[in-house]
């Protein structure tokens, strides 16, 4: 595999981070984490062309409106594309939904709009990689 090596400048704040974090996870290296880094950042792009696979992180309130069924409705129009979900209960008012993915970033990103756009979903998170 062909490469480089680069000259990255770290302001000091994140060079701060970046020390205390290296010391929690003895036997990584300053390349190895800006690799992963870089490689988490990029394959989160928008790739049109890929299909990816992940998962979407909704935190909601379970108590507002009809969240619940509206949340499953959204699968169901995705059902291609949403394959299972996982339900935690954070305390009594929140509900933490995990939403596996796989395919094209238009039809993921379709769903994360419609998700965000429901009453009482506080934060949507993704997280997927181009296969």
């Amino acid at each position: 595999m062909k490469g480089r090596k680069i000259g990255v400048y770290i302001p000091g704040d994140i060079e701060d981070l970046l020390e205390d974090y290296l010391a929690r996870h003895g036997g990584r290296s300053v390349s190895s984490v800006i690799q992963e880094a870089l490689r988490s950042y990029l394959l989160g792009e928008k790739i049109p062309e890929c299909e990816l696979v992940g998962y979407i992180m909704v935190l909601y309130q379970h108590g507002v409106g009809d969240v619940d069924r509206e949340l499953t409705e959204v699968q169901h129009k995705y059902i291609g594309v949403a394959l299972f979900e996982n339900h935690i209960h954070v305390d009594e008012e929140r509900c933490l939904l995990t939403i596996a993915v796989r395919g094209r970033y238009s039809e993921i990103q379709k769903l994360i709009d419609e998700v965000r756009g429901l009453k009482g979903v506080l934060l949507v998170k993704h997280l997927c990689v181009c296969v």
